[in-house]
């Protein structure tokens, strides 16, 4: 787990504003080992995305056509007309939790 911190007090907001893929890539390329001890709260934070516009890089043209899972299941005749991801993370004071599942 990452978490990136703004160099001034107050300087969440600009932070925000201004990070980008790019500033990412920097930090995670000088990042160095180091101990220490933190406190945080406990929070949880998840995400829904709909992958239903996005698969089609994949080579899925279209859900809302037939689409068959014979290979899967033979016995039912199964259709899919959208595709959703939904993962969390949960830290508490004793550890973490993820999860994730696309349906």
């Amino acid at each position: 787990m990452l978490f990136v911190l703004p160099n001034k007090q107050n300087g969440l907001r600009a932070l925000e504003e201004n990070f980008k893929f790019q500033n990412l890539t920097n930090i995670l390329q000088k990042l160095r080992n180091v101990t220490l001890s933190i406190s945080l709260p406990k929070f949880k934070v998840e995400l829904v995305e709909v992958l239903s516009n996005k698969v089609s890089t994949l080579g899925v043209e279209n859900l809302k056509k037939k689409v068959t899972f014979s290979g899967m299941n033979s016995n039912y005749n199964v259709s899919m007309y959208q595709l959703i991801h939904k993962s969390s993370i949960e830290l508490y004071e004793n550890g973490t939790e993820s999860t994730g599942g696309t349906y």
